[in-house]
C-alpha cells in the first residue's frame, strides 16, 4: 500500500509516516486523524533517469552519514537540504532534535514542508456534504501578501476535510480550523492531483477528488491580530513584521526551488 505523508503539523519519531487514527464518537460525530497528502511543487529536471537516481542516492548517503533518524526519503520528498544543518540550527531549526521529538512544530520548523506561505483574509466558505468526496469545506482566501514560495492568484481556494458528510460531521483533529473574516498567516501546499489519482488507481484511496486545479491543502494556520501573530491557542508569537522577515529569510536559506540542482556528492 502506498505510504503517503500524513499531517505535517506534527513530528513523529520512529517512522517516516504518521499513524492514522480513527475515532467514531457519539451523535454521529466522526473524529479523524487527518491524512494530508504530500505535495511537491517543484518538478525535478534531470537529463536522464540515471542522473535522477544518482542525485537521490547521493542525498541518501548524506542523510545517513549525518545519522539522522528520519528516512532519507522524507527529507528528499520535502526537498530539505540537510547540508545546511548548522545554518538552520542558527535559525531555530534543529534537524537532529526534531527527529527525536514528537509534537507540533514551530512556525520556523513548519517551513520545512511548506511550498507557499501567504498573509490574507478568509472571505467565504463553500460546503460539499457528499459522502464520496474527499474535501467537505472549501474556503476562499484573499491573498494580501506572499511571504514564501510560488506566486498565487489574488484569491485562492483552501480545501479542508472537516465538514458535513451526509449525516456525519467530520472533524479532523490535526487540521487547522478556518473561519470567515479571520486575518491569517497560512502555510500551504498545492493539492497533488497526480498522487491522489495514483492512490485511487491502486485502491488505497477511494474518495472523489473534488478540489479544483490550483487549490491548496492547509499545513498550518496562524492568526493575525493587532499587528501580532498568534498560535491556535492564542499564545502570541511575535510582531507580524518580525515573523514575516524570519519566514522570508528561512525560505531563502532552504532554497527548495534549486534543490535538484544541488550536488550532494
Amino acid at each position: 500500500m502506498r505510504c503517503l505523508a500524513q499531517t505535517r503539523r506534527y513530528w513523529f519519531t520512529g517512522s517516516s509516516c504518521a499513524p492514522k487514527g480513527l475515532t467514531v464518537a457519539l451523535a454521529s460525530i466522526l473524529l479523524l486523524s487527518a491524512s494530508a497528502w504530500a505535495q511537491s511543487a517543484a518538478v525535478p529536471a534531470f537529463a536522464s533517469p540515471e542522473k535522477a537516481a544518482a542525485h537521490k542516492a547521493a542525498f541518501e548517503r548524506k542523510v545517513k552519514a549525518m545519522h539522522l533518524l528520519r528516512s532519507p526519503d522524507w527529507y528528499y520528498r520535502w526537498r530539505i537540504n540537510v547540508t545546511k544543518e548548522r545554518t538552520l540550527y542558527k535559525e531555530g531549526i534543529d534537524l537532529p532534535a526534531l527527529d527525536m521529538r514528537a509534537g507540533s512544530g514551530t512556525y520556523r520548523e513548519n517551513l520545512l514542508y511548506t511550498d507557499a506561505v501567504i498573509k490574507g483574509t478568509v472571505i467565504s466558505k463553500k460546503s460539499d456534504e457528499r459522502k464520496e468526496v474527499y474535501y467537505h469545506s472549501l474556503y476562499e482566501i484573499k491573498v494580501d501578501e506572499v511571504l514564501a514560495g510560488q506566486t498565487v492568484p489574488i484569491v485562492i481556494t483552501v480545501c479542508l476535510r472537516t465538514g458535513k458528510a451526509g449525516d456525519l460531521s467530520l472533524r479532523m483533529r490535526d487540521e487547522p480550523a478556518l473561519n470567515v473574516g479571520e486575518q491569517v498567516l497560512l502555510y500551504l501546499n498545492p493539492v497533488d492531483f497526480a498522487e491522489l489519482a495514483a492512490a485511487k488507481a491502486e485502491g488505497s484511496w477511494n474518495y472523489e477528488n473534488n478540489a479544483q486545479p490550483g487549490s491548496f491543502n492547509l499545513v498550518e494556520k496562524y492568526l493575525i491580530k493587532d499587528a501580532y501573530v498568534f498560535e491556535a491557542d492564542n499564545s502570541r508569537i511575535d510582531r507580524t513584521t518580525t515573523v514575516s522577515t524570519n519566514i522570508r529569510r528561512i525560505t531563502a536559506l532552504l532554497d527548495k526551488t534549486h534543490f535538484y540542482q544541488q550536488s550532494f556528492d
